[in-house]
């Protein structure tokens, strides 16, 4: 097996007192391991790629590239906004009728107790959906220059994600969110910039 290249190699440009790499060999490899590292709660601004991907970051994309990624982010957001929809509207019409339910029971609100706890069901429901919309959108969304940076026209070659960071815990979090996504190399850095594992 041929050696993975170390850091300085993939032009590693920065160390914290904590550092870790992951090789890919594929960009698409590299763009789902900034997905898992954000989901991870890694901060976006410790992320970092390199290699193939940063390399490539400059050159133009064709109209036919771009569209596809967008289309794809597009559904991405869509699907989740659409599940974020139903469930704001579940929660929001049983914690908004519920609430109605006790309100009518407490201060005896004028008309039938069904018409007041479907009247707040459905306000809760409207009320609900529309907040899940925007947070099913929202969080699907990455928040790092790393990830999107795995949408541009990208050489050939090996693409790593790297994690600086000034806390181990949080290095060691991202190594574990990174051990089964078929990485050719998983190492953590010092400082120094030199092997530590």
């Amino acid at each position: 097996m041929t050696d993975a290249p170390g850091p300085e190699q993939l032009g590693e440009r920065r160390f914290a007192s904590h550092n870790m790499i992951a090789v890919y060999p594929t960009v698409e490899a590299a763009r789902e391991a900034v997905t898992r590292l954000e989901r991870k709660g890694i901060e976006a601004g410790n992320i970092e790629l390199l290699g193939a991907g940063a390399e490539g970051a400059d050159e133009p994309q064709t109209n036919v590239e771009q569209r596809r990624a967008d289309m794809a982010m597009t559904g991405k957001v869509g699907r989740r906004s659409a599940v974020g929809i139903v469930i704001g509207a579940v929660v929001g019409a049983v914690v908004v009728g519920l609430a109605a339910l006790i309100a009518d029971a407490i201060f005896d609100l004028p008309g039938p107790t069904g018409t007041v706890v479907g009247m707040g069901a459905l306000g809760g429901a409207l009320f609900g959906g529309f907040g899940g919309l925007f947070y099913g959108g929202a969080t699907g969304l990455p928040v790092s220059d790393a990830w999107s940076e795995t949408f541009e026209a990208v050489k050939e070659g090996q693409t790593a994600v790297a994690v600086h960071s000034q806390q181990a815990d949080q290095v060691e979090d991202a190594l574990d969110a990174l051990r089964d996504t078929g990485a050719t190399r998983l190492s953590k850095f010092g400082a120094d910039g030199k092997l530590l594992d």
